[in-house]
């Protein structure tokens, strides 16, 4: 059974989608095949994202990201 709830008095306007690192970010990663996992499994959730992305932009709605930071020593400093 699928639900669909409209409600014109509150529409979704504005959404927040996170965001993981980029698969360049786990470089500093010595073992290879960790190294790769990770990359992989950084890809595929940026695919994720966009994939849910496109759909909440599909109904108007404004999409916002959060930045990350790019290299691992950026991310330590903080």
């Amino acid at each position: 059974m699928t639900y669909s709830v409209y409600q014109h008095w509150d529409p979704l306007k504005v959404c927040i989608v996170g965001r993981s690192y980029a698969p360049e970010f786990y470089s500093f990663i010595e073992n290879d095949k960790a190294r790769t996992v990770m990359s992989r499994i950084a890809s595929e959730t940026e695919e994720d994202y966009q994939k849910l992305i496109r759909l909440l932009e599909s109904f108007g709605v404004k999409v916002l990201r959060p930045n990350v930071h790019a290299n691992y020593k950026d991310a330590l400093d903080q």
